[in-house]
């Protein structure tokens, strides 16, 4: 068992190894692009609002602030806002981190702080993920605070 890219577990059986890396090279895309949200699947109660599950699963917007779920950003979005979504975890607020000079390495503190990207990569740094984002252009969120958890690959036969 494995979970997919919606967080569900599906069975090995029914995974062949081209599904496999069809998902990494999904999960890596929408790691460094922006995703266009689909909102039809909420629907407003008989005052106008959105009832928004009460589940913590950050997505961070255009207008770059980070919302509680992707109910909660397509609620702003179906009120006429000009909102889309940029990727699944926190926003970043890299404001603080001084832009790295091109061809040197970020000056960030030293102390470890580790936070997991959206990307699954684990970043000792606030800083130095801010300068990856920098350096790299890549739209990478904070998908939780402390080290990402190791990534396990199933031992599935192939279908």
């Amino acid at each position: 068992m494995y979970r997919d890219s919606a967080n569900k577990v599906v069975p090995c059986e029914s995974v062949s190894w081209a599904f496999h890396l069809l998902n990494e090279l999904f999960l890596l895309t929408r790691a460094s692009s922006m995703i266009q949200i689909v909102c039809s699947q909420y629907q407003q109660n008989k005052k106008g609002q959105y009832a928004y599950p009460d589940i913590y699963d950050p997505v961070c917007g255009t207008d770059g602030k980070t919302y509680s779920n992707k109910c909660e950003l397509c609620s702003k979005i179906l009120s006429g806002s000009k909102l889309d979504m940029v990727y699944e975890g926190k926003c970043v607020d890299c404001s603080k981190y001084p832009q790295p000079q091109k061809g040197t390495a970020a000056d960030c503190p030293k102390d470890r702080q580790p936070v997991c990207g959206t990307d699954g990569k684990t970043y000792s740094h606030l800083c130095i993920l801010c300068a990856t984002i920098r350096t790299t252009g890549n739209k990478i969120g904070i998908r939780h605070e402390e080290q990402c958890s190791k990534k396990v690959y199933p031992v599935c036969r192939i279908a």
